[in-house]
């Protein structure tokens, strides 16, 4: 199994803002979020600048890492710096040694950015991701869609797949095959592979939008 740790608020990915000199690195998290994104001890200290062996020190807790090293892990690995902390309590989080983890648990601070380039609204990654790219056939996504926009630039069309949407809360336009659905909180749609679609919020509320792809 796969723990990812959570310090910040709901919906929104926390913000690097460790400032205490005190604060310790958690090696068994950073050794699994490792494995997860499928880097050798090598590859990654090279992507980060240091030793593979000085690596490997730092995830069996024998050394710290400088703030510079913990934003280099922060930025390859696509997580907040907090994440890779010990929380106050010096408790530890443990994880299984399996290589294929039976599930994982991805926390709410270390949600990847959803890797779609044209999407203007705000969405997270909600399923494992490895280096910001669903790494499983089930996509899950949450989108934070605020008043007066589309949920991205262009029709968005899933050639192969099929998506399932639930509105979280507010009020969403769906823009579906050249038809208008109006969807409240509670409401949900499933849209069929090769639809054309997209979402407008055009209400005065933020809409928050969770869907499903296979």
């Amino acid at each position: 199994m796969v723990f990812f740790s959570y310090n910040a608020s709901p919906g929104r990915i926390a913000p690097d803002t460790v400032t205490r000199e005190d604060a310790m690195i958690n090696g068994s998290y950073l050794r699994q979020l490792r494995k997860t994104n499928n880097f050798t001890l090598v590859q990654l200290s090279e992507e980060i600048g240091c030793t593979a062996s000085f690596l490997s020190q730092i995830e069996r807790g024998q050394k710290e890492p400088s703030l510079a090293t913990l934003r280099k892990l922060s930025e390859v690995l696509n997580v907040a710096i907090s994440a890779l902390l010990l929380s106050d309590g010096g408790d530890e989080t443990h994880f299984s040694t399996d290589d294929k983890p039976s599930f994982t648990v991805v926390r709410r601070d270390c949600r990847a950015a959803y890797p779609a380039q044209d999407h203007i609204a705000h969405c997270e990654v909600l399923t494992p991701a490895m280096n910001g790219k669903f790494a499983h056939s089930l996509h899950g996504a949450i989108a934070f869609l605020q008043p007066g926009i589309f949920c991205a630039e262009k029709t968005i069309v899933h050639p192969t797949r099929d998506e399932f949407l639930y509105v979280v809360s507010g009020s969403v336009t769906a823009f579906l095959d050249g038809e208008e659905v109006l969807l409240r909180t509670g409401d949900c749609v499933y849209i069929n592979a090769g639809t054309p679609h997209n979402f407008y919020n055009g209400s005065n509320e933020e809409c928050i939008l969770l869907s499903a792809t296979n």
